[in-house]
């Protein structure tokens, strides 16, 4: 304690000097507790900030494991990268294949004959555009069914070339319209936006404009034709520059065609990715664990600790990502159910350690068993059964399939057919096809070559109604068995067709009439020995531990169909755990508000020395106050008496 002093007594009495050397003596050692308690708690506040962010890298880290199409992605390979490039989806399959690329698909052009200027006038009309293919001569037109006919009017205001080239593109048709200059004039090139040989233009309504089968007043710059390629052996031919369905889940994207010189595409694991991500999985969970014995070190030498010694909460996540880390995978349809197993092994020092090498392996051997490992993921074991997802509640195992009703479509078979030739008497019906009307559909006037010709002609022009296109509502049109049968393209109960009106003689020629066909029906069946709702193709377990899973039944028989099994893997058990850590209202938030609340009691503590200080000076100040003034009244007694006694003497 420090020592008090003072200037004098009496009067001189230093009360001030006294009063603030006794209160520094009360105030210093509780004051030097509290700095050094906010100290220690501020630390604590840091340490749990950089332990918090540590988790969250960690997190981040382990979150690209969450994607099972990181394990089974696929890479493909070019001999002669020239000729084309080639990318994989998920279908795809290990294996090489020889390519040899014979020609490259075309867009068909036509243009007009050449006019002096832009402005000058063509005609009026509407110009009805049909998409299908030639034959050879470019006397027969076949319509292409998965294209409906679309039309164009050309008012007057619209005639001259650069009018008819805008409302043409304004249109959105599928037909691009552009003038090209030359010395001589101008002309309109009309394109189709789609290569391939079946997506030919015939266009018709206008003279001057027309390229069909029987007339051709454009002339033909450039044929449509399809791309063709050879591959192992077999001819192959495309709409389209990027080939799809030849090689299973591989898009050919081709650039240059070189016929006679094939080249290889290898389709192989891409291992980099994961190998990548499983790497940065370890080095964050590393670092985590670095991070965490700094921060609860103990240094016997010097008996210094780390801010985070001891804290329970911290040990209590250790623990627990310890625990997770270690957990052996239930429900998994695979050799791979824990870490260990694909090369991730925890050393001595508490640590993981990657084995290269053994993942390859594992990754070779099962890339869709080490997804499942890591990732939320379900298997069906039937190839007609997909598997679409799981749920919140759903419990990791392993489930059966039954399948009591196969979904299906609403159809409607008309009387036979008498006659191929469209004319007026039978050139219009209308439809209502998954509850939307089509409206008015107009078919071309001709004799078709056949039952499969007129089913093409009548499925292009309902399906390019615009109600149904709005809707998203659509049909196919057969021929079998002497009649046509409409049939919707949806699944389902949802799925209805019926023919709502007809021509005058439709019934006779075509063998059309109002009818209602057949509504669709949903999948019925079970998952899991529990009823499972449907709708369409999809079939969903709603109750027990399958609730959540969605399977697509895209065929099949009816009857037992196998199991899907479904896990939740180490990174979907590790995420909740996480989320319920650092998310809000998390352990780690309780944890750092408690702290706050405790710097909060040393400041409070703070305020009540400070009042408590306040209150003693003040009776310090009325006591040497007080002692002040009877000195003074001593002094001046003294005083007094000396003087008296003094006198006393002199009598004498």
């Amino acid at each position: 304690m420090p020592t008090i002093t003072s200037a004098g007594i009496g009067s001189g009495l230093d009360v001030n000097g006294l009063v603030t050397q006794l209160i520094a003596a009360e105030r210093t050692p509780t004051a030097n507790r509290l700095d050094k308690r906010e100290a220690a708690l501020q630390a604590q506040v840091s340490a749990l900030g950089s332990f918090k962010s540590a988790l969250a890298d960690f997190r981040t880290a382990a979150g690209a494991l969450d994607d099972p199409g990181r394990f089974t992605a696929l890479k493909a390979s070019v001999g002669d990268g020239s000729l084309f490039s080639a990318t994989t989806s998920s279908a795809a399959a290990t294996g090489s294949y020889s390519i040899d690329v014979q020609s490259l698909a075309q867009a068909q052009r036509l243009s007009t004959a050449r006019y002096a200027a832009v402005t000058d006038a063509v005609g009026t009309g509407t110009l009805t555009f049909r998409f299908g293919s030639y034959d050879a001569g470019g006397t027969t037109f076949t319509p292409n069914p998965e294209r409906a006919a679309r039309t164009v009017t050309i008012a007057a205001a619209d005639n001259s070339l650069a009018g008819i080239r805008d409302a043409i593109n304004a249109a959105d048709i599928g037909v691009t319209a552009k003038l090209v200059g030359d010395s001589g004039g101008y002309r309109l090139v009309l394109g189709s936006d789609a290569s391939g040989a079946s997506n030919a233009i015939e266009v018709t309504g206008i003279a001057g404009l027309t390229y069909s089968a029987a007339s051709k007043d454009l002339t033909q710059t450039i044929a449509a034709a399809d791309a063709r390629l050879v591959v192992d052996g077999l001819d192959i031919r495309s709409a389209t520059n990027a080939v799809t369905g030849v090689v299973p889940g591989v898009t050919l994207d081709l650039k240059k065609a070189d016929p006679g010189n094939p080249t290889t595409l290898t389709i192989s694991r891409d291992s980099a990715g994961a190998s990548a991500a499983v790497k940065g999985f370890v080095d964050g969970y590393n670092k985590f664990v670095a991070l965490t014995k700094q921060l609860t070190a103990y240094d016997a030498d010097s008996g210094s600790a780390g801010a985070l010694l001891g804290d329970a909460t911290v040990r209590g996540v250790q623990s627990e990502l310890r625990r997770l880390l270690g957990t052996r995978l239930t429900g998994a349809d695979s050799a791979f159910t824990t870490l260990s197993d694909i090369g991730i092994s925890t050393k001595a020092d508490g640590t993981l350690a990657l084995d290269t090498a053994r993942f390859g392996k594992a990754l070779d051997a099962d890339a869709e068993g080490v997804a499942g490992l890591f990732a939320r993921n379900g298997r069906s074991r039937d190839a007609l059964i997909d598997f679409v997802q799981s749920g919140s509640a759903t419990v990791p195992g392993r489930y059966g399939v039954r399948v009591d009703t196969l979904a299906s479509r609403s159809s409607l078979t008309a009387g036979a057919l008498g006659s191929l030739t469209v004319d007026a008497g039978n050139d219009t019906l209308a439809l209502r096809v998954d509850g939307v009307l089509s409206g008015s559909v107009q078919l071309t006037h001709k004799t078709y070559a056949s039952g499969d010709a007129l089913a093409a002609e009548i499925q292009s022009r309902i399906n390019a109604s615009s109600a149904l296109l709005a809707a998203g509502a659509a049909v196919s049109v057969s021929y079998a068995g002497g009649a046509l049968t409409f049939t919707s393209q949806r699944y389902g109960s949802a799925s209805n067709i019926a023919i709502t009106a007809v021509g005058t003689t439709s019934a006779a020629t075509l063998g059309l009439a109002t009818a209602t066909g057949a509504a669709g029906v949903d999948v019925a069946g079970a998952i899991g020995g529990t009823t499972a709702s449907g709708r369409g193709q999809r079939l969903t377990a709603n109750a027990g531990g399958a609730t959540g899973i969605a399977l697509d039944v895209r065929g099949g028989s009816t009857g037992t169909r196998g199991d899907v099994t479904v896990s939740d893997g180490i990174m979907a058990r590790l995420d909740d755990y996480l989320d319920a850590v650092l998310g809000a209202g998390g352990t780690l938030e309780a944890r750092s508000k408690g702290l706050d609340a405790r710097v909060k009691d040393v400041d409070d503590d703070r305020a009540r020395l400070e009042t408590r200080l306040a209150g003693l000076e003040a009776n310090y100040r009325r006591q040497f106050n007080a002692l002040d003034e009877l000195m003074s009244r001593m002094q001046a007694t003294g005083n007094f008496l000396t003087q008296q006694l003094a006198n006393l003497g002199k009598k004498d």
